[in-house]
């Protein structure tokens, strides 16, 4: 609720005043101070939207008050009514001069002053409105300043990691001519191959930043994906993490390019492994589920057509309602400076949107978190998925 500070030397016109307030029907609170220096004091402390003062005071005016007032940025906006004889018409050019909205005469008459004080209430409110916004606008001009900045750097950073990854996969096959298909080594050139070949399709999503993801007409088994990005994973999760997969018998297949589902994967899971402080279970498993088989929440955009739902459910410390809410917002991170960029949900969700699908999260503190993340779904004769040539393909064809 607003308030109004009343300035005055004299106890009883304060009790007058803040009684005539009382009586008008106005919301808002009011409080009372003998002198404009106790004013800037309570001032100072903060809450107060509208001030009424006195003309004449000892020790300070309420010229005085209202020039102070008004050359401080913290106080500046706050509305000013002068309490005025008519013979102070000199004094009050110059309390406008120096700020001040409005005046009342004394003796005050009670409707002109309630509606002299509505009406500065108001624009207080109204102030305090456009500022609040404005401040907003600021932040999402540096957000997008910020991701235009990141979008130009990873733009070059990822021309040169391209050439770099290049140089990768060159000594991979040319390693593939001295080692046999039963080496020891071959295993781990193949994890090398596998990795840079998933790279190599991050850079070029970096390199496309900003422009949609459209779906692809075939796709792959969405099982077999997630086999591969957890054999990937595997080196990140760390060993007191148990990961989970309840993997379907049946393939899924989703018109989806695997390095997505990677992005996909690879976020929830680093997540889920940091939330739990790397002690604790990862459960992953996949459904198929119509469009008309979800409930979603309100703010979602409703779903159309078959889907696979990927749940990523850890047993960490989940996050309250005020987190839960900011998750997807650029840049919001509740990891330590230096551990989290806060754009990994953003980035699944814009993958997961750009598809026609959704992502849902459900969290409480103390019980763990659950992701839900909805591709959309194929039929598999309408499959024509062709992955990359993967790297059995490359060892046999350069040793015989």
């Amino acid at each position: 609720m607003q308030l109004i500070l009343f300035v005055d030397d004299e106890p009883s016109v304060l009790d007058g005043l803040r009684r005539m307030v009382r009586g008008s029907g106005l919301e808002c609170r009011t409080e009372g101070v003998l002198s404009a220096k106790e004013a800037l004091s309570r001032i100072a402390r903060g809450g107060v939207d509208v001030v009424v003062t006195d003309m004449r005071m000892p020790e300070m005016d309420g010229i005085e008050l209202v020039r102070r007032l008004k050359s401080d940025p913290a106080t500046e906006n706050i509305p000013v009514l002068v309490l005025s004889g008519h013979d102070d018409s000199k004094a009050r050019e110059t309390a406008l001069a120096m700020g001040a909205m409005d005046f009342v005469n004394k003796p005050a008459n009670s409707p002109e002053l309630s509606s002299r004080l509505r009406n500065s209430l108001r624009i207080k409110l109204y102030q305090d409105r456009i500022l609040l916004q404005n401040i907003t606008y600021e932040r999402q001009l540096a957000q997008a300043q910020r991701a235009e900045m990141a979008g130009l750097l990873a733009s070059g950073v990822a021309h040169d990691l391209n050439n770099v990854l290049q140089s990768i996969s060159g000594h991979v096959e040319l390693a593939s001519y001295e080692v046999g298909e039963n080496d020891a080594a071959t295993p781990h050139l193949k994890k090398s191959f596998d990795a840079v070949m998933h790279a190599q399709k991050l850079v070029q999503r970096i390199r496309d930043l900003g422009k949609p993801v459209e779906a692809m007409t075939g796709g792959g088994d969405i099982g077999v994906m997630i086999d591969d990005a957890l054999e990937l994973l595997s080196a990140l999760i760390p060993e007191t993490v148990k990961t989970v997969w309840n993997r379907p018998d049946a393939s899924i297949f989703v018109p989806v390019d695997p390095t997505q589902v990677f992005q996909v994967i690879m976020n929830l899971c680093i997540n889920a492994s940091d939330a739990m402080h790397e002690q604790g279970t990862i459960t992953i498993s996949i459904t198929e589920v119509a469009n008309d088989q979800l409930s979603l929440p309100s703010g979602h955009a409703p779903l159309s057509g078959q889907f696979c739902r990927l749940r990523v459910t850890d047993d960490g410390e989940g996050m309250d309602k005020q987190t839960l809410s900011q998750v997807f917002v650029p840049y919001f991170t509740t990891k330590p400076d230096g551990y989290g960029t806060g754009l990994g949900l953003p980035t699944v969700r814009r993958i997961l949107l750009d598809l026609g699908g959704d992502i849902l999260i459900q969290s409480q503190p103390g019980v763990g978190t659950t992701v839900e993340a909805f591709f959309p779904r194929a039929r598999i004769n309408d499959s024509d998925y062709t992955p990359s040539i993967p790297y059995e393909t490359l060892v046999n064809t350069t040793n015989h």
